[in-house]
């Protein structure tokens, strides 16, 4: 049976804050940016440390809203400020963020779907996006459509659930302990997934113990039934043996293992580069080429395939899940120009972990003839104290690269030890007034640093389009 969705009075009767508008089904849809609204969604007026939402509930209104999801005080301010907005549904409640979270609890059971849990240092959107997608090839699944994996971004996404759903995909994100505890709490996973334990967030979580310790925090889901992790992490599976009995645990890993890497190599094409990956679980193995293409992809897929071998996904269904998977904008996204000049977006964010990966993957490509080797790096954040050590080590992985150009505070103590071909600027800024630096013919790029460098807006300086 579907399940029945909320009504606006129904949740307005449910935290006694009172609504008004008309009574029709609750919306799918959550936003709380007046930016990104859609029309029909319910907006979500947050208040936060720089801005609060119910300043911009007009705006959302405008851009489509059909309800509003404020606090009583502030949200009957806005509603009364809004007279044309009489087809719009309000409900008042005592805490925005504290009532999504509820809505979401309430309607996961009603819809009751099976719920696949994923964390871990690096990896988790591709590993939940691959998932997905094995998972929608053969009964309805849902997932968040970014990185949604914060109590908000979970809640947002579990509210997002068509009725029909009976696959749900979340990822669990942390930057201090208990965080994953209480999404595990409020969205209790049955199947978990644990991709990487490596040095991120360290201001947070104080060391790689720490690390671990944030990350196990997923095992205290009362619906566990499965965990499935990164067997080449000896950390981590030292730690999984010791706490989680092995007939319901599974290893995915080159070293070890159930689900075996056994071939994970980048090659480059005319096209761009792929992933030649060989996997091999019991008496079965699955051989493809991928154009998610870094060799830390083979993780994510082997994590998918695990999946996919115990819900009976078809070798069809797969081949078309492995054609139509491309690297999502900042995590790996291929971009191109007509001078032969190759872009590899790693934007999003980095640690050390996936820092050292990245340039891994540019000196085995540019090897094997896709262009120069260069590099923009933003600084790695939120390292604490063991910042400059874990930089220095970058540094030490630049020597092969033909030009580099380091961006950010965390790199100026390491300014007189930079080789010739490596210079430093303080922010993106800089790079945008000077117009990117000069780059060689068919060099290939590499931009990657952690979020707040914003080194995503550099990419219209070499005219990128998708390849």
């Amino acid at each position: 049976m579907t399940a029945e969705r909320f009504r606006t009075h129904e949740v307005a009767a449910l935290f006694g804050g009172g609504a008004e508008g008309p009574d029709r089904p609750f919306p799918f849809s959550v936003c709380y940016d007046s930016r990104e609204v859609t029309p029909g969604c319910v907006f979500a007026a947050l208040p936060g440390e720089r801005t609060d939402g119910h300043r911009f509930v007009g705006d959302a209104v405008a851009g489509g809203a059909s309800a509003v999801l404020a606090l009583r005080g502030p949200g009957r301010e806005a509603r009364a400020s809004l007279p044309g907005s009489a087809d719009v549904a309000w409900v008042f409640v005592d805490s925005v963020e504290d009532a999504l979270v509820t809505l979401a609890r309430q309607w996961r059971e009603r819809v009751a779907p099976k719920v696949y849990g994923i964390t871990g240092s690096v990896g988790k959107t591709t590993t939940r996006d691959l998932i997905l997608r094995v998972l929608a090839s053969v009964e309805p699944s849902h997932g968040a459509p970014k990185s949604y994996n914060t109590r908000i971004g979970c809640a947002s996404t579990v509210l997002g659930m068509p009725p029909d759903t009976r696959n749900l995909v979340l990822e669990y994100g942390t930057n201090h302990p208990g965080e994953i505890s209480a999404l595990v709490a409020s969205f209790p996973p049955q199947e978990l997934f644990l991709t990487e334990v490596c040095p991120a967030h360290l201001e947070g979580l104080g060391d790689v113990q720490g690390v671990l310790a944030a990350k196990l925090e997923l095992l205290e889901s009362r619906q566990a039934e499965r965990v499935t992790y990164n067997f080449d992490n000896a950390l981590l599976r030292d730690a999984l043996h010791a706490s989680f009995s092995a007939e319901r645990s599974l290893g995915v890993g080159v070293s070890g293992g159930e689900v075996r890497i056994e071939r994970a190599e980048p090659r480059w094409t005319s096209k761009g580069p792929v992933l030649d990956l060989h996997l091999r679980e019991a008496g079965r193995s699955w051989s493809f080429a991928s154009r998610l293409w870094g060799r830390q992809h083979a993780y994510a897929w082997a994590f998918a395939w695990s999946v996919a071998l115990r819900r009976g996904v078809g070798e069809e269904a797969l081949r078309e899940v492995a054609e139509t998977s491309l690297p999502l904008p900042g995590r790996g996204r291929v971009l191109s120009d007509r001078e032969g000049l190759w872009i590899l977006d790693e934007t999003y964010n980095a640690n050390p972990a996936s820092m050292g990966v990245a340039l891994e993957n540019l000196h085995l490509l540019s090897s094997q003839g896709a262009g120069v080797s260069w590099a923009i790096l933003g600084g790695m954040r939120e390292l604490g104290e063991t910042s400059p050590h874990w930089h220095r080590e970058i540094l030490g992985k630049l020597r092969g690269v033909d030009g580099a150009v380091l961006v950010g505070e965390e790199w100026a103590p390491l300014r007189s030890d930079l080789p010739d071909q490596v210079r430093w600027v303080p922010d993106t800024a800089v790079l945008l007034e000077e117009g990117g630096p000069v780059l060689p013919k068919h060099a290939l790029l590499l931009l990657k640093g952690s979020r707040s460098y914003g080194l995503e807006r550099l990419l219209p300086l070499f005219r990128g389009d998708a390849a």
